[in-house]
């Protein structure tokens, strides 16, 4: 089950708002008051988390008086939430079929067979209506009032939402941590056998304290028949508590810090939902869509880091979606995709908050969600935009594109030993200006556990400040390309005399500009011939000592550094 598209009206600030979801790991993002628990609760209200044995399935937490939106006069409206879900025939088939059953009753048409299938649900809340109004569209199929109903009381008691709020962690007195309670039938049956057992033993310990206190009672005048019985073991549903530690030693999850103990829990949500992908039977299988509130709560910026790959690797992996809402730049999605970051934002009127809105993040909006989440704007957002949406997480930040095209020539094979060793992603920022970011290098530097820096030898002094107080170290974090050399003391320092030779011979003109007192015209020149020395290059050079000897001592350091990262 995956969910494609939520449309919600007149509740709380959340007007009138349609957003689109395309992706299994979705970030919703926002100031603070900006809709983003909202919409998680109307989600939650559709779907039933948590129900408890003593709710009905068609009870729902909304009510028109309180939820409706407070500024608009006119309340004659009903609240509507609605979603569009995805089904799949390979994770949710007990819930196609439950609902086809239905279908089929109220329409001689029959369902095509497909991998997939469009579901829609609405909850309408009226005003003057203690009942909600329900609607269900299977496949263009609107069903009637009752099969409606029992679509969505299957959907809302069939553990279709596991939802985790960060901000909540504590539990109750004589709360598990969770409970096993999805056993395959060889686990059932190994059990049955165990419990069997032990029913066996304690039937044998009760036959002993029988007599015992027979032989008591029988003091008295009053005689009594005395029998011990032992209840049944129901091991259908058995509560475990989770420790962490290291081969010696365990301590109880509860005992560790809240980061920590917060991130357990969230995983073993993501267990849970796994879990009981894989051993519901086919006849009732339905995947699960798992909510977060806040992921990054209490965790260090680089455990956000890790923690935010991790949730997204794991979507992915398992085919489950996960929509989270957060504050965090590292819990935003990475995937180049603008439905995977939805940023949300509430509109004032008069200095009171009003509806809240859904900001466009396609195009040139992509980086919003990062502005907002980072605090900070500039063009080094597009220097860099390939950077945010990578999946890897080992990085080379060069200074242009022709440096990331002279580092791409040196992983070729052809190059033996000399070779620049590196299985990640090399990636051109685009003027060492973008070095100076600090906070945009800092965010960087958490999220890639494995990045590294070159530049211009001759930028040096101009970024120096930033990369120190950063702590970014010197042959470790950054390289200086180049030559101290005049003229020297750039990448194209690097190529032999013989490549600036023949380009120089063929572009006097060019040189010339180089010299011009006009800086507009300096820059033209430099760009082209870059260029140039650049084809050049890629025409006569042969993997060799010849041609590569400079740039062959660049890549033993790169090598090096990678190797100890």
């Amino acid at each position: 089950m995956k969910i494609e598209r939520i449309k919600i009206s007149n509740y709380k600030t959340l007007d009138n708002i349609d957003i689109s979801v395309n992706t299994f790991y979705t970030a919703i993002c926002g100031k603070n008051n900006a809709g983003k628990s909202s919409l998680i609760q109307a989600v939650r209200s559709i779907l039933g988390f948590d129900l408890s044995p003593f709710e009905d399935a068609s009870d729902f937490e909304v009510n028109h008086k309180d939820d409706y939106t407070i500024w608009k006069s006119d309340k004659s409206q009903p609240i509507e939430f609605c979603i569009h879900v995805r089904l799949f025939n390979t994770t949710d088939n007990g819930l196609i079929k439950f609902i086809e059953t239905f279908a089929k009753s109220e329409s001689p048409d029959n369902i095509p067979k497909k991998d997939n299938y469009c579901l829609i649900v609405s909850v309408r809340f009226h005003k003057e209506k203690n009942v909600p109004e329900i609607e269900i569209i299977f496949e263009q199929k609107k069903l009637e009032e009752f099969p409606a109903r029992e679509v969505l009381s299957k959907i809302r008691n069939s553990k279709t939402l596991i939802f985790h709020n960060s901000t909540e962690i504590t539990r109750n007195y004589g709360r598990f941590h969770g409970y096993f309670d999805d056993f395959t039938q060889a686990e059932r049956t190994s059990i049955k056998g165990k419990r069997e057992v032990l029913q066996k033993e304690f039937k044998k310990i009760s036959e002993r304290h029988k007599k015992d206190l027979t032989d008591l009672l029988g003091r008295l005048n009053e005689k009594y028949d005395i029998n011990l019985t032992v209840p049944g073991f129901n091991f259908d549903r058995v509560p475990y508590e989770i420790s962490l530690g290291e081969k010696d030693f365990d301590i109880p999850l509860d005992s560790w810090g809240s980061g920590t103990k917060n991130r357990t829990l969230i995983l073993k949500s993501l267990f849970n939902a796994k879990k009981f992908l894989e051993t519901s039977e086919n006849s009732t299988k339905i995947a699960p869509i798992v909510l977060i509130e806040e992921p990054e709560s209490f965790l260090h910026p680089s455990a956000q880091a890790e923690f935010g790959k991790i949730l997204q690797d794991l979507a992915t992996e398992f085919q489950i979606q996960i929509i989270t809402t957060t504050h965090s730049p590292f819990l935003l999605s990475s995937l180049d995709d603008p439905t995977s970051n939805i940023l949300l934002e509430t509109k004032v009127d008069k200095k009171k908050l009003r509806e809240t809105i859904k900001v466009d993040t396609t195009g040139p909006d992509w980086k919003k969600p990062f502005a907002l989440a980072l605090g900070i704007e500039g063009p080094e957002f597009d220097n860099i935009r390939n950077v945010f949406f990578s999946q890897s997480s080992t990085l080379l930040l060069v200074e242009g594109d022709t440096d990331k095209e002279y580092l791409e020539l040196l992983r070729s094979d052809e190059h033996g030993k000399n070779k620049l060793e590196f299985d990640g992603e090399i990636f051109p920022y685009n003027g060492f200006g973008t070095l100076n970011n600090t906070v945009m290098m800092k965010f960087l530097k958490e999220k890639y556990n494995r990045l590294i820096i070159t530049f211009d030898l001759d930028a040096f002094n101009q970024v120096k400040n930033s990369l120190t107080s950063l702590k970014f170290e010197s042959e470790k974090d950054y390289f200086k390309v180049g030559q101290d050399k005049g003229g020297k003391r750039a990448i194209e320092g690097l190529l032999p005399d013989s490549i600036c030779n023949t380009v120089w011979t063929a572009n006097t003109e060019l040189v010339h500009q180089l010299q011009s007192d006009n800086k507009e015209e300096a820059a033209s020149a430099k760009k082209k011939l870059k260029s140039l020395y650049l084809a050049e290059f890629k025409s006569k050079a042969t993997p060799s000592n010849d041609f590569y000897s400079e740039f062959y001592k660049l890549t033993a350091k790169l090598n090096k550094a990678f190797r100890d990262k």
